[in-house]
């Protein structure tokens, strides 16, 4: 019987070594609106729930959109 992985080398396995994240995914011209565009991340859900993207979660929209904005920031 083959020895499970540990939890370490399992999460290893699930990341994307590029560091893409689920909003990576989206179109180009909605998460440029999504860096764009000042509202909450519960509006910004419910927007990508209503062109379709059901599986858009607020900690999925709010962590990629303070990443992006962050690596956007002059200096």
């Amino acid at each position: 019987m083959a020895k499970p992985p540990t939890l370490a080398d399992f999460v290893a396995a699930q990341v994307d070594p590029r560091g893409r994240s689920w909003c990576d995914t989206l179109p180009e011209d909605v998460r440029q609106q999504l860096i764009e565009v000042e509202c909450s991340v519960a509006v910004a859900v419910r927007w990508l729930k209503g062109l379709g993207f059901d599986e858009a979660t607020n900690s999925k929209v709010d962590n990629w959109r303070r990443r992006e904005r962050s690596d956007r920031r002059p200096g």
